[in-house]
């Protein structure tokens, strides 16, 4: 803990140093208005503080909450949910179970409950519960489902026992891919699964995205605010700048400080107490 806040303080006097130096060189030569000394030091001081302070909460945040946020080239946007235990893919009439199992090599396949067969090829239809505690078998789930929206077509998805995933078709027909993508098996609820990659539920989080423009858009706002009111510079020059500071903070410095806070965090559990 002492080690990080004497690393913080040296990272606030650099920050700062550079700060109050880049700006009394840029305004003074470059804008030809030459900022007051004393004003220039606090200034630059207050602006180094808060994006030390910026900089060192998305470091945090990003170490123990990255589904929330975490360098773009880290950040998901989707999420996926453990491989569910038993799906049913039906075939024209033919209707197969598969379980999740460990093959000799320590691999999750899915194989068929009679034959043992490995999931392989592209079934019309996926089917799992809705409810994994359900202790009826899937065949069973399923064919009850099906009977019910015979009979009542309109009811809610609420209501269903099971989940169908179905890929997207042609009007012909015949599966329709995505360019430089496998075929996509989808929910009603927008959740899918990847060919090749069957039981394992893909989610798109629009939510944690939007907060993830929001936390980006706010880092490059901080430091337009910072270069811009305290550092006097001209708008459209702050923000240029600030653009090009947020880039280097988000791409270059960030990344490595977050996988140095995660090995230390690492080494913090295995200590024994």
């Amino acid at each position: 803990m002492v080690t990080w806040l004497v690393i913080l303080g040296l990272t606030w006097l650099t920050v700062a140093a550079l700060l109050i130096a880049g700006t009394y060189v840029l305004q003074g030569y470059v804008n030809d208005a030459p900022p007051d000394t004393f004003a220039l030091l606090w200034r630059g001081a207050v602006a180094a503080l808060i994006v030390v302070g910026l900089e060192s909460w998305l470091c945090s945040l990003s170490c123990h909450h990255p589904d929330v946020y975490a360098p773009p080239l880290d950040f998901s946007v989707t999420n996926e949910e453990k491989p569910v235990a038993e799906l049913l893919t039906i075939t024209g009439r033919d209707r197969y179970v598969y379980r999740l199992r460990k093959d000799i090599q320590g691999r999750s396949i899915y194989l068929e409950e009679q034959q043992g067969r490995e999931l392989r090829s592209r079934p019309d239809e996926i089917v799992i519960k809705r409810d994994p505690e359900d202790k009826k078998d899937l065949v069973t789930l399923e064919k009850e489902d099906r009977e019910e929206v015979e009979q009542n077509p309109k009811r809610s998805l609420a209501e269903s026992k099971v989940i169908r995933f179905l890929p997207p078709r042609d009007s012909e027909g015949k599966f329709r891919t995505a360019a430089g993508q496998g075929l996509r098996y989808l929910a009603p609820d927008g959740r899918y699964m990847e060919e090749g990659y069957y039981g394992r539920i893909t989610s798109f989080r629009s939510g944690r995205w939007f907060l993830y423009i929001l936390l980006n858009l706010g880092h490059l706002l901080v430091w337009w605010g910072c270069l811009w009111l305290l550092l006097q510079y001209p708008w459209s020059q702050a923000l240029l700048m600030a653009f090009i500071f947020y880039l280097v903070a988000t791409l270059l410095i960030l990344p490595p400080v977050v996988v140095k806070l995660q090995a230390t965090a690492g080494t913090a559990i295995l200590l024994p107490s």
